[in-house]
């Protein structure tokens, strides 16, 4: 839980972890809950790939 002040108001922040599945060897959440000033959202992985490749660039500052 958290609670953050956004201008002169506040936003509550509340997020649950409902389920975990092992996929490939690794225990990930699968569903998590994410309430903020009473909304609830819940979502839910539908693919999981572990140590998938990608460039290294990705990871270099955006050129302005």
């Amino acid at each position: 839980k958290a609670r953050f002040k956004v201008g002169s108001g506040k936003l509550d922040y509340h997020a649950k972890i409902l389920k975990y599945e092992k996929r490939e060897g690794v225990m990930i959440p699968i569903i998590t809950e994410v309430e903020q000033n009473g909304l609830k959202q819940e979502s839910k992985v539908i693919n999981y790939k572990l140590n998938l490749p990608f460039p290294a660039t990705d990871f270099l500052p955006p050129v302005f």
